[in-house]
């Protein structure tokens, strides 16, 4: 039987699909991208060339799109941070209601120079050690705030002011099983246990989480798409400051924005030192 969206599996997760984003979708066929997206976390489209509105339209069969977080990542953009080096991390994981997916589109990159790497929440799960998953069963660790972006923040660091949030580490995953959630940029220690304890604890988190055998890395080709479940699925990036050319379009699921979220922080920046500083008057 002809499958309605021609796909293939991705290693070690995800799916590659063979279909035109540019087309309209039928109701078959949106309804098949929803189930590989709730199946796999993670789509790969190639050879797409969508302008913006074409890349909302495709999202919109996903769930609600988050407008405020849309435009273009590049070195010098808003949203691209100077290229710096991301560690594994969930937008929005410091609050109660993380993005809900991220999809970013190649519109101006050198093929195969420049990549993005993502580890499943799900599989990490699925080949932890067995004693780990019971160790972990009703725990809670506390996400912070990202304000260093290369290693892992702890709330002892951080300007009290900035938000944090505990989430379970072991939640269940809309199409079935569970999934571990700890980005490394965020996940500060887990709750109830002594700092010992908790730092033994999410180092085998981390271990299952991001080894290399979970980890999937694509190398950014033009015209490429990848969309994925930012609370199944973490990601990260290398240093790209020197890079001239990594321009990805972006477009969110979710319901909530930044200031949406935090409407205050609107009135702190960060310092050259990368501290909180009150940018409206006294």
């Amino acid at each position: 039987m002809t499958p309605v969206i021609d796909h293939v599996p991705l290693q070690p997760f995800g799916v590659e699909l063979h279909l035109d984003l540019r087309e309209e979708l039928t109701p078959e066929q949106a309804e098949e991208l929803r189930r590989l997206y709730a199946e796999h976390d993670l789509l790969l489209l190639r050879a797409q060339h969508l302008t913006m509105e074409q890349q909302v339209r495709a999202l919109e069969h996903l769930g609600p799109i988050l407008h405020v977080d849309n435009g273009i990542i590049a070195r010098d953009s808003p949203i691209g941070l100077g290229g710096a080096e991301l560690c594994f991390h969930s937008d929005y994981c410091y609050s109660p209601e993380p993005l809900h997916g991220i999809s970013l589109h190649a519109i101006d990159v050198v093929d195969g120079e420049t990549s993005t790497r993502f580890a499943s929440g799900r599989r990490g799960y699925e080949q932890a050690d067995p004693g780990l998953r019971e160790r972990l069963a009703g725990r809670r660790a506390l996400q912070v705030f990202g304000a260093r972006l290369d290693a892992r923040n702890r709330l002892a660091d951080l300007d009290p002011r900035l938000p944090n949030t505990a989430h379970p580490i072991v939640q269940p995953h809309p199409a079935g099983g569970s999934f571990l959630f700890a980005p490394q940029m965020t996940t500060d220690s887990v709750l109830g246990l002594p700092d010992p304890e908790s730092e033994a604890l999410v180092a085998e988190v981390f271990a299952a989480l991001y080894d290399d055998a979970n980890v999937h890395e694509h190398l950014w080709c033009i015209g490429d798409l990848v969309i994925w479940n930012n609370v199944t699925v973490v990601h990260a990036r290398a240093d790209h400051s020197r890079v001239e050319r990594r321009v990805l379009q972006r477009v969110t699921l979710g319901t909530k924005g930044y200031l949406d979220l935090y409407p205050w922080l609107a009135d702190f920046d960060w310092d050259a030192a990368g501290a909180l500083v009150t940018n409206a008057p006294e």
